[in-house]
């Protein structure tokens, strides 16, 4: 079951970028605490919509076990999906991906 708290279903909104509330602080955490150490995400579902790109800031979930980007408009992927620890499942299909950062690769955590 999804909750705000540790997963976020985006399916079939058409956002064209990552909405910024993934990024930053949410209302509920005191001034000057960083979000994503407050929030456990675990999903962001950010299927079917029309996304481009995604930015490094992505990094800072770090438990994040799965990330479904499919059918979207990326070309290109931050390096910084390589960094997230506890990445169990990433979807890319149906996307016009040209190249792979290397430190995906090294994401040992992902099985899928």
């Amino acid at each position: 079951m999804c909750n705000v708290i540790n997963c976020c279903p985006f399916v079939s909104l058409y956002f064209r970028e990552v909405p910024d509330e993934v990024y930053r602080s949410l209302d509920a955490i005191g001034e000057g605490e960083k979000w994503w150490e407050a929030v456990e995400l675990q999903k962001l579902i950010l299927a079917h919509n029309d996304i481009e790109s995604l930015r490094e800031d992505l990094k800072n979930l770090s438990l994040l076990s799965v990330l479904n980007l499919s059918n979207n408009k990326l070309v290109h992927l931050p390096a910084a999906i390589g960094e997230l620890p506890m990445l169990k499942s990433l979807d890319l299909s149906q996307n016009s991906i040209v190249d792979i950062p290397e430190v995906i690769g090294s994401a040992t955590s992902l099985v899928k």
